[in-house]
């Protein structure tokens, strides 16, 4: 019963979204090619503050590095999934989700990268991110200056740190 309810749910937020007037469908994240010394790299400095951790007796900092490194392994060998995204009449279909626009303020395309980010109302909102590879980037830009404001978003630390350790 609460299955048919989330279907029916569903139903409601696509026919609430409008026409579509452009979709694509892109990978969650760009997977990046690690070779073998990465790996190797990574896993001498897990075990070398693994064995500083032991040897000043902060075993549960050894535990936690070892939690954080196989974590970390996990996450770097994910494999990418594929998400739709249809920017309607109303508002955004992403992920199997509809938001609609007046949920949010702004958008901007990341300098250097192919990713929308689209920020919510609210200050505790949810904020999207959404790829594009082989999509217009103009025709994504011109449909959504007709709801939200376009500003400039430049790489955050996080994302250069990311790309310089490959993660």
């Amino acid at each position: 019963m609460a299955k048919k309810n989330k279907e029916d749910k569903k139903v409601e937020e696509i026919s609430e979204a409008g026409a579509t007037l452009l979709s694509w469908e892109a990978e969650e994240f760009s997977q990046v090619e690690r070779s073998w010394v990465w790996y190797l790299v990574g896993a001498i400095i897990a075990l070398g503050l693994v064995v500083l951790a032991v040897l000043f007796r902060q075993w549960l900092l050894a535990i936690i590095v070892v939690l954080l490194a196989l974590v970390l392994f996990q996450i770097v060998r994910a494999k990418p999934g594929k998400i739709e995204v249809k920017l309607t009449e109303n508002g955004i279909l992403a992920k199997g989700k509809f938001y609609p626009y007046q949920n949010f303020k702004s958008f901007g395309i990341v300098e250097g990268q192919n990713r929308i980010e689209i920020d919510a109302t609210k200050a505790f909102g949810r904020s999207l991110t959404l790829p594009f590879y082989e999509t217009d980037e103009a025709k994504i830009v011109s449909l959504l200056e007709e709801h939200l404001e376009n500003v400039a978003k430049k790489e955050t630390w996080v994302d250069k740190f990311s790309h310089a350790l490959r993660i």
